[in-house]
C-alpha cells in the first residue's frame, strides 16, 4: 500500500473508510503501533504515528454503546 505521506485519523469512521478504500479485510489497532490493515492476507502498516492508548480507546468507544463499552470492561 503506497501511502507517501504520514496520515492521521480523527475518528473511527475515517479510519474505516481508509480500510475500505484499500480493500482490506481487517483493521488491527494496538497501542504503541500504527494501525495495521490485512490486505490480500498480508499485514500492512498504515503510514501514521504509533497509536496512543487514548486514541485506541476513543476508536473503540466510537463503535460501541455505553452498555457495550461497560460490558467490555471499561468505565465510560
Amino acid at each position: 500500500m503506497p501511502d507517501a505521506q504520514v496520515l492521521s485519523f480523527k475518528d473511527i469512521e475515517s479510519l474505516l473508510a481508509h480500510t475500505i478504500q484499500h480493500q482490506a479485510s481487517d483493521l488491527h489497532l494496538s497501542t504503541g503501533m500504527p494501525a495495521m490493515l490485512r490486505i490480500a492476507g498480508d499485514m500492512v502498516a498504515i503510514t501514521m504515528p504509533a497509536l496512543q492508548e487514548i486514541e485506541v480507546d476513543a476508536f473503540i468507544k466510537g463503535t460501541m454503546s455505553n452498555a457495550q463499552y461497560k460490558e467490555w470492561g471499561c468505565p465510560r
